[in-house]
């Protein structure tokens, strides 16, 4: 049985490494929730900050009936407000997902 061989560079190797990495670990938070102040917190942004995000659209909460705004902590660790505010300025409607 004869095998293939592939030419991979090392930068290809490495970006492969670091999605198979980060799906990993993103994958074992995937079940877990975290309220409004942790996401705040993780983030180094104010509780407040992030309830704008959520008025505008940029994230959304997983709502428990009767219970405080949760959101996946694999999501959480892939957020990024700093974008979310530059996509802001650029005029991007209300409910703009990237």
């Amino acid at each position: 049985m004869k095998g293939i061989i592939y030419q991979v560079d090392s930068e290809d190797l490495k970006e492969a490494l670091r999605d198979i990495s980060e799906q990993a670990i993103l994958g074992r938070f995937e079940d877990r929730l975290v309220g409004v102040n942790t996401v705040a917190d993780i983030h180094g942004i104010s509780r407040d900050t992030v309830l704008r995000r959520m008025n505008d659209g940029f994230i959304y909460p997983i709502n428990e009936p009767g219970k405080h705004y949760k959101f996946p902590l694999s999501e959480v660790l892939k957020m990024n407000f700093k974008t979310m505010r530059k996509q802001l300025q650029f005029g991007k409607p209300k409910n703009y997902t990237d």
